[in-house]
């Protein structure tokens, strides 16, 4: 059986620019309306070859990479996740499961303790303490009067 594998046009660079993270889509030609995305590929750019494959889940997007490019973090919409990779050792350090919304987008706050999150189809952000796991929206009633409209 022939598989086909499908690469985002993006790919997502450490801040030191040694490696990438690539997610990479699978059966996109067999069933262009719901590819799997189940996987990242870890290239190392000065060879040019993929170090490591990670199976971190289904539907994988959003990827951030720490400002000390030591943590990777991965929003997988599918499974209402986010995984935690460790970049040095290239494996999966810990997942946050059952997020109230799809992790469509995501970042890392500054100070590098929270993980800031939404998707498309929610007027509300959330996030999620590092040191504790605690999963909360970032501002509750900020956003509660919030309304969309169409413009004729």
């Amino acid at each position: 059986m022939t598989k086909y594998i499908f690469l985002y046009l993006f790919v997502v660079l450490s801040a030191n620019a040694d490696v990438a993270y690539l997610p990479v889509t699978e059966n996109f030609l067999t069933n262009p309306f719901y590819p799997d995305t189940r996987r990242i590929h870890v290239i190392d750019l000065d060879q040019g070859q993929v170090i490591r494959k990670l199976d971190i889940g289904s539907g994988v997007g959003a990827i951030f990479v720490s400002n000390d490019s030591t943590k990777v973090y991965v929003g997988v919409e599918d499974e209402n996740k986010i995984v935690e990779i460790d970049a040095i050792s290239l494996s999966v350090k810990q997942s946050w499961d059952n997020l109230p919304v799809q992790p469509t987008f995501l970042i890392l706050n500054p100070s590098n303790d929270r993980i800031l999150f939404l998707n498309h189809y929610s007027a509300k952000l959330f996030q999620i303490e590092l040191s504790t796991g605690f999963v909360s929206e970032a501002f509750p009633n900020q956003f509660s009067s919030f309304k969309t409209f169409e413009i004729y």
